[in-house]
């Protein structure tokens, strides 16, 4: 299974807590919306309800203004109840203002008339504050409107609150909902990909076994024979036996994990070169020519995963080629990192296999008369991938496969 899709409890943690803080940070800003929203909303209610006073009283007679102002009954509200008022009239003399009420708190803590017309603002007089609105009522007549700040409308106060829980609910379930399927994705591909694997594994390994037994059950049925007259069964058996041990080999390396503690390679040349110069011989008596162009290059991998990724390459050439073909294997430095390439001039592959012979036990149709696992690709691509690398396949002209690895500098 390829190492990038292993959920550890480490990511599982880190995305927890970047859904928290998400979570907090969505929450806060809700927060602070709703506390702006609560220290609007008076003014809002003030506004609307002012503004309507307002045009009634505009209305209205001045002499009813007077009379109402001029009683002083405790019955001082005209149109609503709440809503105290202060007349500035301009005197005879033209000179000053006079401020009529018939509130006695507002006539002994009255202020003068403000200097601005047509909105609603704090003020503060005496012990009490106050949302006001003045307004022009006619030449030199002035109309202020008060209310106290805590006899506003308790449906209005609570208004913020009706948005704040809904939406806070629906921000926070959608929150974890998206962080439940981003962390489920991840495992039902895992999940999948298991039983892909399973799947793909019990269908190589029934088929030797078949074998095997079939070649038990003819061997079987006779007896009476010798050794030498079932020495095509015993063979063709023994090959099926090194084909299953190759294979759990093969699978045994392409799940295990690497070590926590490695050594990097300092130099990707000599260890590669080192590879070479074993393998040298192999691919010599097997009369197929080995070509090297090695350069120094540093690499950030370990250098056992190194030699089995220079191994599995080297062997899939040799398997795929035949006497008098060429294997080019060539280290460089690149952008980045440094560039593996393995080049022979064997069967190739396909037409639109250049990915696929990088899945777990995949084999091309000009491949299958030639024993193998179908593992060692698969491999090579974890190994590649552990260390942010990238592996790709192309046609080698005329004939043959060119497999090349990038990998990252050493850090």
């Amino acid at each position: 299974m390829n190492s990038s899709h292993i959920i550890t409890t480490k990511s599982w943690q880190s995305r927890a807590w970047i859904a928290g803080f998400v979570t907090l940070a969505i929450l806060i800003i809700l927060g602070a919306g709703l506390v702006c929203q609560a220290l609007a909303v008076g003014d809002k209610t003030a506004d609307r309800i002012m503004r309507e006073y307002a045009d009634r009283l505009g209305e209205s007679q001045l002499s009813s203004i007077e009379t109402l102002l001029e009683e002083n009954d405790g019955d001082h509200f005209l149109y609503r109840e709440n809503i105290d008022i202060v007349m500035y009239k301009r005197r005879d003399d033209n000179s000053t203002l006079g401020a009529y009420t018939s509130n006695d708190y507002l006539e002994k803590n009255i202020t003068g008339l403000p200097s601005y017309f047509n909105k609603v603002v704090s003020e503060k007089i005496g012990d009490y504050s106050y949302k006001t609105y003045t307004f022009v009522y006619g030449d030199g007549v002035y109309i202020k409107l008060l209310m106290q700040a805590d006899l506003l409308e308790e449906y209005d106060k609570v208004t913020p609150f009706v948005w704040f829980f809904p939406v806070a609910f629906v921000t926070v379930m959608g929150i974890y909902t998206a962080f439940a399927f981003l962390m489920g994705r991840p495992v039902v591909r895992a999940i999948n990909q298991q039983k892909q694997f399973i799947h793909e594994m019990t269908h190589e390994i029934r088929t030797p076994l078949t074998v095997i037994r079939g070649n038990m059950e003819n061997i079987l049925a006779s007896p009476d024979s010798t050794v030498l007259q079932v020495s095509d069964l015993l063979e063709n058996t023994i090959s099926e036996v090194e084909h299953i041990t190759s294979l759990s080999q093969d699978l045994m390396r392409s799940v295990s994990t690497p070590s926590a503690k490695t050594d990097k390679v300092s130099d990707a040349g000599e260890t590669v070169s080192g590879v070479l110069e074993i393998y040298s011989e192999i691919i010599g008596e097997s009369n197929r020519t080995l070509i090297a162009n090695i350069q120094s290059a540093p690499a950030n991998i370990d250098a056992e995963k190194l030699k089995q990724l220079v191994i599995i390459l080297l062997e899939n050439s040799v398997k795929y080629t035949r006497e008098g073909d060429r294997i080019k294997v060539t280290l460089k430095r690149g952008d980045g990192g440094c560039i593996l390439s393995v080049a022979d001039t064997g069967i190739g592959i396909a037409d639109g296999d250049e990915e696929k012979i990088f899945d777990r036990f995949f084999r091309g149709e000009n491949a299958k008369s030639t024993q193998g696992t179908g593992l060692g690709l698969a491999i090579a691509k974890n190994i590649v991938e552990e260390v942010g690398g990238r592996i790709y396949a192309m046609h080698n002209v005329p004939s043959g496969i060119v497999i090349t690895a990038t990998l990252p500098e050493r850090g």
